[in-house]
């Protein structure tokens, strides 16, 4: 158990460490990125095309609250393009660990998560400077965390699919990639689900982007409190798929290297 530690410790050094080699600022990226986004988001939507974000029970908002508005939905969706660009070559980028040295494959695909979820963290921190930019902490903001989990735990479930089953079906790499675009536009980023026809809001709701979104800006921006029957269901489908991924990771480990 000791080693598995140090070697997932090991492989999330090594991965911050290809990420960042050979820049001068290094690790400080991880800040000045999502920073350089939110003020050229506020600066584009807000100033620039003058956007506005409508609902049923707001005012329209000002620039600032729009812009927060439209990073919270890209806190989301970044983290989840930034998983379907590098779980699906998990084992198939550490093919020495897995033919040369025997560890447990599950370390593999967990430390990847680790640091999508790093990046993440860092951009949630970057969106509660904003919201403590425009207003006062409310008791609802104490709703983030879990809303964070499920989502997080969803993306422990996608990195334990995409990196097993894209050693046998290696066209699921191309796959993923295009899929975070159309999640971009799919999902309310630019939107709210109140502003779909009717018919399609529910439908709106099978995408396992919208609820942490949807409740993200509600706790956050608008002092709403959590929609706790909706967030466990969402909790629950997440931990299924974590279930049936684990269960399927380990099933087709044993073939893996004769893949490879």
């Amino acid at each position: 158990m000791t080693q598995n530690f140090a070697l997932f410790f090991q492989l999330l050094r090594q991965e911050f460490a290809n990420r960042y080699r050979g820049s001068w600022l290094g690790l400080l990226w991880l800040i000045l990125n999502p920073l350089v986004a939110l003020f050229l988001y506020t600066f584009v939507l807000g100033v620039v095309l003058q956007a506005k974000w409508h609902m049923p029970e707001q005012n329209t908002l000002s620039v600032s609250t729009y812009a927060l508005v439209i990073f919270i939905g890209l806190a989301v969706h970044g983290a989840v393009s930034e998983a379907l660009a590098i779980f699906p070559r998990t084992l198939l980028d550490q093919p020495h660990y897995i033919k040369k040295v025997c560890i447990p494959l599950l370390v593999l695909p967990t430390a990847r998560w680790a640091v999508v979820i790093a990046h993440n963290m860092i951009v949630w921190l970057v969106v509660m400077l904003g919201v403590l930019w425009i207003g006062q902490p409310t008791e609802s903001w104490f709703y983030l965390p879990w809303i964070l989990l499920a989502f997080w735990l969803g993306l422990y479930a996608l990195s334990l699919w995409l990196s097993v089953l894209t050693v046998f079906v290696r066209d699921l790499a191309h796959l993923a990639g295009s899929l975070g675009l159309v999640l971009l536009f799919l999902s309310p980023v630019f939107y709210p689900v109140g502003r779909l026809p009717q018919w399609l809001q529910p439908l709106a709701y099978v995408n396992p982007l919208t609820f942490p979104i949807e409740q993200a800006r509600k706790v956050l921006l608008f002092d709403q409190p959590l929609n706790w029957i909706g967030w466990a269901l969402y909790m629950s489908v997440m931990a299924g798929l974590l279930w049936l991924g684990w269960w399927l990771f380990k099933r087709l480990a044993r073939s893996v290297a004769d893949w490879l």
